[in-house]
């Protein structure tokens, strides 16, 4: 008995009897619709893959500065000073996200003023109306560098949304001018920040003037609850993944400069960038968060995602006796 003919005569009838049935065009459509949206959703968190986070959008601008805490690294002031000309260029500051705008325009104009800066001007107190008044955004226009300043990103962002302001600070980086943050003036820069510090206030998130695509958490005065502050800024990177964003923890003492896609960190501490990962299995929730401590010079590009080392310095020729 040839089993090897048996099996392929088999085969070849089982082949011709699926062949032959015909189903009713009805059945056929049926079995051919799309599914509905409630049968979608139901199955897509336990048998679709989410596809990796989206690369942020680099639009083209100037230099984009964030510091943690409430003052700056010197390092930061001296790079200003740099990418702006020199001491001879005019510097705006806006206290737009303090409760005391007076006192914290004032500190921050002296962080210029101590390192020979002349034309450098604090722009408040100002309200809503100032914000919108057209002689008032011409001033901050004439700047070479505007830096934001305060405690409080929900409040500057509650002064300055929707007014003529903000389309100025647009226009300032769309045209290659520096824009600075400090604290929750930096906040107020990035794409996204937390307006939560603590794992009891929930996950909440606002919209910055979105000049660095970036996901803030951490700046603030002080870092005495950086652990849940990370644990939160975790914790909505897996929960929401934010339009592929990478969080940063700028700690006090640290800043980052945000160049052609790249963010580079300076200053005596650290920064932390967090990553959420491509889920490895097929359930979307399945998702890990990569973290990058970064320490001066060092930094990574928003881009490819990836970190990379401080430029090598070239090596010096000897001496000649």
């Amino acid at each position: 008995m040839n089993l090897d003919r048996i099996g392929s005569i088999t085969s070849e009838l089982s082949a011709n009897l699926l062949r032959s049935i015909v189903l009713p065009e009805g059945i056929r459509a049926w079995f051919a619709r799309p599914l509905s949206d409630r049968l979608r959703n139901l199955y897509k968190p336990i048998y679709v893959a989410e596809k990796a986070p989206a690369a942020p959008v680099i639009r083209p601008g100037g230099p984009v500065l964030l510091f943690g805490g409430p003052s700056a690294p010197d390092q930061g002031i001296v790079e200003i000073i740099h990418l702006i000309g020199g001491r001879g260029a005019r510097v705006a500051v806006l206290p737009l996200a303090a409760t005391d705008q007076e006192q914290a325009g004032a500190e921050a104009v002296r962080l210029f003023t101590r390192f020979g800066v002349k034309k450098v001007e604090s722009l408040g107190p100002v309200t809503s109306e100032t914000l919108s008044d057209p002689a008032w955004c011409e001033r901050v226009a004439a700047a070479e560098a505007v830096v934001l300043c305060g405690e409080d990103p929900r409040l500057g962002m509650g002064l300055v949304r929707g007014t003529r302001c903000e389309q100025t600070l647009q226009h300032l980086h769309a045209a290659g001018k520096v824009l600075a943050g400090i604290a929750g003036g930096a906040a107020m820069l990035a794409s996204r920040f937390q307006t939560a510090t603590g794992l009891a206030e929930g996950l909440d998130l606002a919209s910055g003037l979105v000049v660095a695509p970036v996901l803030t958490g951490l700046i603030q005065s002080n870092a005495s609850n950086e652990g849940a502050s990370i644990d939160q800024l975790i914790r909505i990177l897996q929960a929401e993944r934010v339009h592929g964003l990478m969080g940063a923890c700028i700690r006090p003492g640290a800043g980052l400069i945000l160049r052609d896609g790249d963010a580079r960190v300076i200053g005596d501490e650290t920064v932390t960038f967090l990553d959420a990962e491509a889920p490895q299995s097929k359930r979307i929730d399945a998702c890990g968060v990569k973290a990058h401590v970064l320490s001066e010079g060092y930094g990574i590009n928003l881009r490819s995602r990836k970190p990379f080392s401080p430029p090598k310095e070239p090596p010096r020729a000897a001496a000649v006796r």
